[in-house]
């Protein structure tokens, strides 16, 4: 039986309703596209990573990223973030996360691209 139950009209060939894992990687997705500070009354809500995306990748810039990755995903209690792995590819940034969904304990690899011509996160 489902935990979570939620809706969403991304992605409109599929069911509006999701739930449980399906749910949990929707959310981390909006959170991404979301703007820190854009959220009416909740100004830490959403991320910074589009301020990371289109820098040289340095050090310090996979520093910031590696940080604004795990402070957005960790901004939803249901996930713990366990490593990070970052990889330039063509005009974007390819981002593995290995997550824990902490009500279950199931380990999930979400591989992510950012694009920041349009400012969009897309799961792979």
């Amino acid at each position: 039986m489902a935990t979570f139950y939620g809706y969403s009209t991304i992605d409109k060939d599929k069911k509006f309703r999701l739930e449980d894992r399906n749910l949990i990687i929707r959310d981390i997705l909006n959170s991404f596209g979301i703007k820190q500070g854009e959220k009416l009354n909740n100004p830490t809500y959403g991320s910074a990573i589009w301020n990371y995306v289109y820098e040289n990748l340095t050090k310090e810039t996979l520093s910031g990223i590696d940080r604004e990755i795990k402070r957005t995903v960790e901004q939803d209690p249901r996930v713990k973030v366990e490593s990070t792995e970052y990889f330039p590819e063509g005009n974007g940034l390819l981002v593995e996360i290995v997550v824990t969904i902490v009500p279950s304990n199931e380990t999930e690899l979400l591989k992510l691209f950012f694009t920041p011509n349009n400012q969009s996160v897309r799961l792979m």
